[in-house]
Order: structure tokens, then sequence, then C-alpha cells
């Protein structure tokens, strides 16, 4: 198994509103053979989020805990990749962002520094305006100067290095940020690839994306109920994609799925 082969997991709750462009943009490095398996660790949504998990061709975990449970849970599942990969279900990567992550893991693993070193991306938002390019920023100095990061930046370790800072804290909803802690400033490498994180409502006046670990508005559709029409959208043409068929009209093209993952 080569050692830039790598595993994403995904911890979600109510997220049919992003995540499908979270999975779009994971398919180049599939297709390259990169990403060898996708782990989506649930908290138990109510919404379409494991059917698209299901028709991208994802593994799905259920667990109820605490957010640090979850991202532990997707550990414990993943079984391909040498090298993890988190990320959160409403943060879209850079189109070619995997060929940095492949560089970076090929030099770590050349300098035996695999088991020492860990990587994250730049947070970026998809809206416009002022406001939003200073928290940018505050963003940026938070992470390289003060070593705090952000969910949204995702994070990129080895099994090993993950297995020797001990995992995530399964009983903290803080478990991203305990973890970059103790990874530390000086082992943590930012790559130039942006993680844009969506933040503007679809049609249906759902939230597609939360400041907080995935949670939705209170008014997310539960199973049985009318499904938001970006999850309709999404669904079809990800069903397009596996049928070889073009997908419908209606559908965005930024967010179909052409096949499983």
């Amino acid at each position: 198994m080569k050692d830039d082969m790598f595993s994403v997991v995904i911890p979600t709750h109510n997220n049919e509103a992003t995540l499908v462009e979270t999975l779009a943009a994971l398919v180049p490095a599939t297709a390259e053979g990169v990403v060898r398996e996708v782990i989506v660790a649930d908290a138990g949504s109510s919404d379409l989020t494991e059917e698209i998990a299901d028709a991208a061709g994802c593994r799905w975990v259920r667990e109820t805990g605490a957010y640090g449970a979850r991202l532990a849970a997707g550990v414990q599942a993943a079984s391909r990749g040498e090298w993890l990969l988190f990320l959160e279900p409403d943060t879209v990567l850079d189109p070619d962002w995997f060929w940095e992550v492949s560089k970076f893991v090929e030099r770590a693993e050349w300098l035996g520094r695999g088991d020492t070193q860990a990587a994250c991306f730049r947070a970026a938002g998809d809206e416009l305006g002022l406001k939003a390019r200073l928290g940018e920023g505050m963003a940026w100095i938070c992470a390289r100067i003060l070593g705090i990061g952000r969910e949204q930046q995702g994070l990129l370790l080895s099994r090993r290095f993950y297995a020797k800072l001990g995992g995530h804290k399964t009983t903290s909803v803080l478990a991203h940020a305990d973890l970059v802690r103790r990874i530390g400033r000086r082992r943590m490498t930012h790559l130039p690839v942006c993680a844009v994180r969506r933040t503007v409502p679809d049609a249906d006046g759902l939230f597609l994306a939360s400041p907080v670990h995935g949670a939705v508005s209170p008014t997310v559709p539960r199973r049985g109920d009318r499904p938001s029409g970006r999850a309709v959208d999404a669904l079809s043409a990800i069903e397009s994609g596996r049928k070889g068929v073009p997908p419908p009209a209606a559908a965005n093209p930024e967010m179909i799925i052409p096949y499983r993952l």
C-alpha cells in the first residue's frame, strides 16, 4: 500500500444541504487512487444525509456520542488508508487539493517525519465583503501564530502519529482543537489549499452550514417529509452519474458526484 493513500473521516448531523459538495471535491482524488475510502460518522441525522452518503459509496457509521466520539468511531471504522484526513461536512476543498496533500505526505515520509508531522488547510468562506475577509485573516493568525485550529481547516496526519497522540478525546465537543493543541504549532504544516465553508442558505431557507460541529436549524426536515430542493437535485445528479446518463437539467453541476467514492 502506498504511503500517500488515505482515509477520509467526515462527522455529520443533518448535513444534507452541504455534504454533496464536500464529497464531490473528493472525487478527483478517488480517481487518482489517493483517497481509498470515505467514512461518514453520523450522530443520528433525520434528513437525507445517510441517503447521500450511501449514494456516493461512503461507509456509514452511527455514533450518537460527543463530537470526539464521532471522530474516533470514524477512525476505528477506517481500514484502507495509512493516513487520515478529517473534514467537516460543510467544507469544500480547492479542485487540485490532493496534489498538495500528496506532496506533503511524500516529503514527510521521505524525511522520516510521518509520525511527527501533521497538516491542515487555509480557512476560507464563500461570502463577499470585508467582514468575511477579516474573518479569514483572523483564522490565519490564530492558526499560524497562536496554534489554534478550526474544524473547517481539516486535519491530515498518519495513523502512527494519531495513535501516538492518543487520538481524539471521545467525551469532548472540542476534540479537534484539543488534538491540534497536542500536535503543536511547530509540528503543523499549513498547506496552500483553501477549505471553503458553505454558509449560504438554500431556496428552502435551510442553512448550508452551521456554527458548531454540523448542527443545523431546527427546521430541518425529517425522513418522510419533503426534502430540500438542493438535496433532491443532488440525489438525482448522483443517481444519474451512477447510471451513466446525463444529469437532470435542474441539478447543479457543481454538486454532481459522477461515480461512487
